[in-house]
């Protein structure tokens, strides 16, 4: 019988591009959401008034995170639900290509 050892302890790697750019994108995308995030705090930390902005937008968003809201505020203040495609279809809505 033979030694079994380098089977249990030698992992076995392929690489695929398809995974290393999802990777990439991914760095690439969470980055530029953190600079987003930045601004977006230091717009709401000029005045009063964004600072209340960014409040009201917290208080309809109860569950999502401060950053989140944030981003939310940075994109649509007027925001009042979120849900992807599939959400609005699953409520009777459709959505035109290219809306957002």
């Amino acid at each position: 019988m033979g030694n079994f050892d380098d089977l249990l302890t030698t992992s076995v790697s392929r690489y695929d591009p398809r995974t290393a750019d999802f990777i990439a994108e991914s760095k690439a995308n969470r980055q530029l959401c953190y600079e987003y995030l930045e601004q977006a705090a230091l717009g709401v930390a000029e005045t009063g008034g964004a600072y209340q902005q960014f409040l009201d937008v917290q208080s309809r968003f109860e569950r999502y995170t401060a950053g989140n809201a944030l981003l939310i505020m940075a994109q649509n203040p007027k925001a009042q639900q979120l849900g992807s495609y599939g959400y609005w279809r699953d409520q009777g809505i459709y959505i035109q290509r290219g809306e957002k």
